[in-house]
């Protein structure tokens, strides 16, 4: 949301982004601002709602949601001119479940413009199988996953199968809108000054992940093969599991006799990740085939495309619209054909620099916020009836 937001704040509009911090339970409720510093640039409001400490919350919190989105309700606070009277054309809803899913409900009811965004595979076959939700709760999903983008006046899709998935849920073409995510100067130029510095000896294969797309054993097979050819070769591993995978994958390193050619460094701050991920000689992107994972729409694949690594990925979802011809893509679950791509751009350090300025040319030429901000426009443009 908010990389979208700041684009299109750059585009002149005026943008109130409303969330509550489930991703960051210990931030404070609030109101922060940023207006933009160029004569004709609109701005960006970010408000905070507190999470809902109980289920009847969720009531409280999609009205809190609804009524500081359409500035019914006082927000408090330090409010810059443009947002005292805001009112907004329009409503872009993120995600079709949960609060935010009841906030479009709402938003229907009372005849409000708004869009929907889905960027991840809810129901049956997704995250409703995975996650310990009840029956009931797996049938609500099942239930506002098909049925709110039927209610919106358009639909921003995040990956090429959610925008498939549309279509089948009985949304004319015209009203579906191929939005993955992006890149964007302000959060990653300063990233780009990490490139010139060329991969370290021994050669290393690096990891950057949080697991949840492959089994944590598959990155030691690729290593283990790997280390046939080059001995010397390293893995290391950026970032840290859900469940802590990262420290499974270190014990199991240890039982393959891997340990010492294994690096874990867990959860790092953001301003870590650029030093560490420029340590790759090799960047590995390993992805089992199921429904979440050709739903999602990968941000640290194009994190190491924006760092100019030559990746070698496995053909599921958003890979190969994401790399292109700027990647080697391997088939679903081949950790023999990983493996044998990464010796050969090992081998190649030509090669490895093509792909990897191909990458670099291809995300910000592709995946920039600043363009997918048109994107949005033209979906905000349908849902209001304009075309």
């Amino acid at each position: 949301m908010l990389p979208l937001a700041h684009a299109l704040a750059g585009r002149g509009h005026l943008v109130r982004v409303v969330v509550p911090p489930w991703d960051d339970p210990s931030a404070l409720p609030g109101v922060s601002t940023v207006v933009g510093h160029s004569p004709g640039w609109g701005g960006v409001q970010v408000v905070t709602l507190p999470l809902p400490k109980r289920i009847l919350g969720v009531v409280g919190l999609t009205y809190g949601l609804v009524a500081t989105a359409l500035g019914r309700r006082n927000i408090g606070g330090k409010t810059p001119g443009p947002f005292r009277e805001f009112r907004p054309d329009i409503v872009h809803v993120f995600k079709p479940v949960g609060y935010s899913g009841l906030a479009g409900l709402a938003l229907t009811a009372l005849r409000v413009p708004w869009a929907l965004d889905t960027d991840d595979w809810e129901g049956p076959g997704g995250w409703a199988d995975v996650n310990p939700y009840s029956p009931a709760q797996r049938l609500a999903l099942t239930l506002m996953e098909a049925g709110l983008p039927r209610l919106t006046g358009a639909v921003t899709a995040a990956s090429r199968t959610l925008e498939a998935r549309a279509w089948d849920f009985g949304l004319p073409r015209r009203r579906v809108f191929y939005m993955p995510n992006g890149v964007s100067r302000a959060r990653y130029g300063g990233w780009l000054a990490s490139t010139s510095t060329p991969p370290p000896s021994p050669p290393t294969l690096l990891l950057y992940t949080r697991f949840a797309e492959f089994p944590y054993r598959w990155p030691l097979q690729v290593l283990a093969q790997v280390r046939r050819v080059y001995p010397e070769a390293k893995l290391l591993v950026v970032g840290a599991g859900f469940f802590g995978e990262e420290a499974e994958l270190v014990r199991e390193a240890g039982a393959m006799g891997l340990a010492d050619a294994v690096t874990a460094t867990g959860r790092v701050p953001e301003s870590d990740i650029p030093g560490l991920l420029r340590q790759g000689t090799v960047a590995l992107y390993p992805m089992l085939d199921n429904l979440i994972n050709r739903a999602k729409s990968p941000v640290k694949l194009l994190e190491q495309m924006v760092m100019a690594l030559p990746i070698v990925a496995h053909r599921v979802g958003q890979t190969p619209h994401f790399l292109g011809e700027a990647g080697v893509l391997v088939e679903a679950g081949d950790v023999v054909g990983m493996a044998e791509a990464a010796i050969a751009l090992l081998s190649d350090p030509q090669r490895r620099k093509r792909l990897g300025e191909e990458a670099r040319w291809r995300v910000w030429a592709e995946f920039n916020w600043e363009r997918l901000a048109e994107v949005a426009e033209r979906a905000y443009a349908t849902a209001l009836g304009e075309k």
